[in-house]
């Protein structure tokens, strides 16, 4: 566990969370911090935390050496771990603690000074301590990209399959992502996609630009050297290659993994007062479908891009099919 050391765990909550009683017991805290590291595990790797685990319960951890880099990049991701962990595992201990758990069931304690807190107020504060762990999260997904070179982490973080994997895709990094969709520069959010990004390459991405010209593609991403050509094909892969990884995120994924705000960006009323309360899988839906739709709509967009680009290499002539050319105006379905 990376809390506790010499005892002092409830001290290490409390400089995080200054929000709480410094009297709140650390062993109460035990199980959600376990259970909130499994889940931090999942996403850096399991070899990096096991590294910064030793680190911090070693007689180096939080010795000052001006000189020693890589020892001061290792005290300060401790730190950046903590943070998240402490603001998810508080987060999930506090539906407990709101109620008093005695031999007659469930309760809560009302005295003439103090009162339960209202459903809204709690709601705001569950909602608050997760936006705060996600940011954390990204804080410490930053701190790794922009100390990449530190050995430890080359060797644990970006020497691992996943950080490769991520490497190959058309969208590799957060910021490509952000581009398309605002995912608020998540990094925490790419990462929790990636496994839908490379499921859309195959079933929507593949089919389009064949075989052949996927794979050429993919090889210039990895070697860096993109022709300007290429690289507005890229481009244009890019755009239904994330709404149609959006769409099985929101579909498969919790409202509370998916990035803050995007409903009110998306669907109009969501933040109006007198709006009706759609439930959120109301939301996903609703999102899901007008996302869907301009993906399918952007991949058209490519298609015909890529038909072209091959005629144009064969000598020939591409002629677009208009679908609207299609229809009558005397029958409500079109012909293709």
């Amino acid at each position: 566990m990376l809390f506790n050391r010499d005892n002092k765990g409830k001290e290490e909550m409390k400089s995080i969370l200054g929000f709480i009683f410094a009297t709140n017991s650390f062993d109460n805290l035990r199980t959600d911090i376990i259970l909130a590291e499994d889940d931090l595990r999942i996403l850096i790797g399991s070899d990096l935390f096991k590294a910064i685990d030793t680190y911090y319960h070693s007689a180096d951890f939080n010795q000052v050496d001006e000189q020693d880099t890589h020892r001061q990049v290792l005290n300060e991701l401790v730190r950046r771990i903590q943070q998240p962990l402490a603001f998810y595992a508080y987060r999930n201990y506090a539906c407990h603690a709101d109620l008093t758990h005695s031999d007659k069931g469930r309760q809560i304690h009302v005295s003439e000074t103090e009162k339960p807190a209202f459903e809204w107020m709690i709601e705001r504060d569950d909602q608050s301590m997760l936006a705060k762990a996600h940011k954390l999260t990204d804080r410490l997904l930053t701190y790794l990209e922009e100390n990449k070179e530190d050995s430890l982490i080359q060797e644990k973080w970006t020497n691992t399959d996943v950080y490769r994997l991520t490497r190959e895709l058309f969208i590799n990094s957060a910021k490509e992502f952000e581009e398309v969709f605002p995912i608020e520069g998540s990094r925490r959010f790419f990462l929790k996609v990636v496994p839908f990004i490379r499921e859309a390459e195959q079933n929507q991405v593949l089919s389009v630009l064949g075989k052949d010209l996927f794979a050429e593609l993919k090889a210039v991403i990895l070697s860096g050297e993109i022709t300007s050509d290429q690289r507005e094909l890229i481009r244009l892969i890019r755009i239904p290659l994330a709404l149609f990884t959006m769409v099985t995120a929101i579909k498969r994924l919790s409202v509370e993994v998916l990035p803050e705000g995007i409903f009110q960006n998306f669907i109009p009323g969501v933040q109006t007062l007198r709006a009706k309360n759609p439930s959120p899988m109301e939301f996903k839906a609703e999102l899901a479908g007008h996302l869907e739709t301009e993906a399918r709509r952007n991949l058209i967009v490519l298609q015909e891009n890529t038909s072209r680009r091959k005629a144009q290499a064969e000598g020939t002539t591409y002629s677009g099919q208009n679908l609207l050319s299609f229809n009558s105006s005397d029958n409500k379905h079109f012909r293709v």
